[in-house]
């Protein structure tokens, strides 16, 4: 795991350790488990385990690891990586000043496209940013 301070918060990757449970699932679909609480665009997941799955290209949804409920749905950015994939699959989280919870900002997985994931700028943010 590294970590590194950027003008909005701490940003820092968590390497993916593949789950045994993950048998059944599509190949658009992965099984994350989150020992703590985190941040997706339009929902927070509490620690547990969630199916992320590429609905296209652009969009991504979260459900709950039994499919019964849609914790979000929201677009993603392809990401492409050449020269930094280690062929590990990483989670890269910011944690904005003055947040408790840590929100997913980009997902790699090795030899596959990456996705970053897009957040609307709150109010304070914009603020912060016009006296800088």
């Amino acid at each position: 795991m590294s970590a590194q301070t950027g003008s909005d918060g701490l940003e820092f990757d968590t390497y993916v350790v593949q789950s045994e449970n993950a048998s059944g699932l599509a190949q658009s679909e992965h099984l994350l488990v989150f020992s703590k609480t985190v941040q997706v665009p339009g929902a927070t997941l509490h620690a547990g385990a969630y199916i992320f799955r590429l609905i296209n290209p652009s969009f991504m949804q979260v459900m709950d690891a039994d499919r019964a409920k849609v914790y979000s749905t929201f677009g993603v950015i392809p990401v492409y990586y050449r020269n930094n994939d280690d062929g590990r699959e990483r989670i890269k989280f910011q944690q904005l000043f003055g947040e408790e919870t840590p929100r997913m900002v980009e997902w790699h997985i090795p030899g596959q496209t990456g996705f970053e994931f897009p957040y609307k700028k709150s109010k304070q943010q914009s603020a912060d940013r016009a006296y800088r």
